[in-house]
């Protein structure tokens, strides 16, 4: 299932890609995340590997993720490699006058039968779902950024 949500942060587009690339911040950011930590021993960059734990169907969850796609400051994208769902994350950035326009753009897996047919069934109330989720997200992402961030 395939979702997607748009916002406009009041930063340099440089600023915002540093800090969605700096994955331990995920724990600030993203519902559920915690404990993430990069595992590469090298800077984040594509074949990067980082985990964490993610809250899902009530339970917590160890993720496993591998980035996938890294072209500052303009995009950055992960896939899983473990855990409860697949699925593949692309962080899209635009520069808009100094500000940036972040579209994150998710392509989530089926964890087991039962969803794969519920995904069929309600397919338009759990995308509503999943795009109201990742606009909170993101939501959460220009809070942070614009209160404690300097310009």
């Amino acid at each position: 299932m395939k979702g997607t949500a748009t916002i406009m942060i009041n930063r340099p587009i440089e600023k915002v890609f540093s800090f969605i690339t700096d994955v331990q911040n995920n724990d600030r950011w993203v519902d559920g995340a915690s404990e993430t930590k990069l595992i590469s021993e090298e800077s984040v960059g594509i074949g990067s590997i980082f985990e964490g734990n993610y809250m899902y169907s009530g339970k917590t969850h160890e993720i496993g993720y591998e980035v996938v796609n890294f072209s500052p400051p303009y995009q950055f994208g992960v896939k899983s490699t473990y855990g409860p769902f697949p699925f593949e994350n692309l962080l899209d950035l635009k520069d808009v006058d100094g500000q940036t326009a972040i579209t994150n753009n998710i392509n989530a897996g089926s964890d087991h039968i039962l969803t794969s047919i519920t995904f069929i069934l309600l397919k338009p109330l759990l995308r509503r779902q999943m795009n109201k989720q990742m606009k909170k997200e993101l939501d959460n992402l220009k809070t942070i950024l614009e209160s404690e961030l300097d310009s």
